[in-house]
């Protein structure tokens, strides 16, 4: 039955407290959902044959493109059911599923890494992608397994705050690579390095990295005031473009 919602009307309101300690409502349309899941499963190529495992919490923002992207694609869905964690049993429930997808954060992948040294990594091998989201990638850990001549994985570091429905950029990482970084924006979404005059940043000189696009939050939910203070206007809007956003989250 329609009930005459748009692209516009809110898909979620995630809580998260960001740096701050202090928890706000994150207000994110259907618009910046559907954008995600879409490039999400056009990116990576997923299919009815990947099977993606959930270790990280319902409510966190990260896990939510993971609950759809098997739903569009036919895929299969696995949920770690114990209540706390446990590498070995993580590693056995990908060896039993044969799970060939993992998002989480880096810390909560590296015990994995590190309790299937002695063997080779061999518990590892049905990855076909780590998609790594929420903190900087210690490649000190990281790197043996990666190096490793059984490993065929692709990794991916992602960047983006709940602000921006999850996902503002991305770097996929390979032997070539120079170390880790956030890569470059998704389809849909606008990055710009503003000094604090709210212009262009010049190459080599700081900034402050601001984000737009459809996957823009309304704003925190019965907070105006803080909305206003970090979604600011966007000095470089086109409305003539339709990709540009009227307001940048800073």
């Amino acid at each position: 039955q329609d009930q005459g919602l748009t692209s516009s009307h809110l898909a979620y309101v995630i809580y998260t407290s960001g740096s701050t300690g202090s928890p706000k409502g994150v207000e994110i349309e259907r618009k910046g959902l559907r954008n995600l899941i879409s490039w999400y499963v056009a990116e990576y190529q997923f299919n009815d044959e990947d099977f993606f495992l959930i270790i990280s919490s319902i409510g966190f923002d990260l896990t939510q493109k993971n609950l759809f992207a098997p739903l569009v694609t036919g895929g299969c869905l696995v949920v770690f059911s114990q209540n706390y964690y446990n590498p070995e049993l993580i590693l056995s429930e990908i060896k039993k599923n044969n799970v060939t997808v993992i998002n989480c954060a880096p810390s909560v992948f590296y015990p994995l890494i590190e309790s299937s040294t002695s063997i080779q990594y061999q518990p590892l091998q049905t990855l076909r992608w780590v998609l790594f989201g929420g903190e900087p990638i210690n490649s000190s850990i990281f790197l043996p397994w990666f190096e490793h001549d059984s490993c065929c994985i692709n990794i991916v570091n992602m960047y983006g705050p709940t602000e921006c429905t999850d996902i503002a950029t991305r770097h996929s990482h390979s032997r070539k690579s120079n170390g880790f970084h956030i890569g470059r924006q998704i389809d849909n979404v606008l990055l710009y390095v503003l000094n604090t005059a709210h212009q262009l940043s010049s190459i080599n000189a700081s900034g402050e990295l601001h984000i737009g696009g459809v996957g823009l939050a309304r704003g925190y939910l019965n907070r105006p005031e803080l909305t206003a203070e970090k979604f600011i206007a966007n000095p470089f809007y086109d409305k003539n473009d339709p990709n540009s956003s009227e307001r940048l989250y800073k």
